[in-house]
């Protein structure tokens, strides 16, 4: 499903995981209210785990909707679209898992 979104998009690889890692991103900044809290909920594995499940959900909704029209419109006209369908995930959230993760010691750099 990934590589089929991949070629709809007209995304390399890298810059497909890119995407993701910035939606993620903003969808933790969306639920923190300061930096540090960003951070914990960034690096929780079962708290992503969870956020690219709902996210593969809405691309898979993405694919189904665009299949009359995939290779007609432009690709900008996916991108945008497919930006529109995957952001809905800014609607979720996991209230046990993002607790989990706040319990988490926030990641501070090491002086040396």
């Amino acid at each position: 499903m990934r590589h089929q979104v991949q070629q709809l998009l007209d995304y390399s690889p890298i810059k497909y995981e890119r995407m993701i890692f910035n939606h993620f991103h903003q969808w933790c900044h969306l639920q923190s209210y300061e930096l540090a809290d960003c951070q914990k909920l960034i690096t929780n594995q079962a708290l992503f785990n969870w956020w690219i499940t709902q996210y593969d959900l809405l691309q898979r909704k993405f694919i189904f909707r665009t299949k009359e029209f995939a290779g007609k419109a432009s690709t900008q006209v996916m991108r945008d679209y497919h930006t529109e369908i995957v952001l809905q995930v800014q609607d979720f959230y996991s209230k046990p898992l993002m607790r989990n993760a706040r319990k988490q010691e926030p990641i501070t750099h090491q002086l040396n």
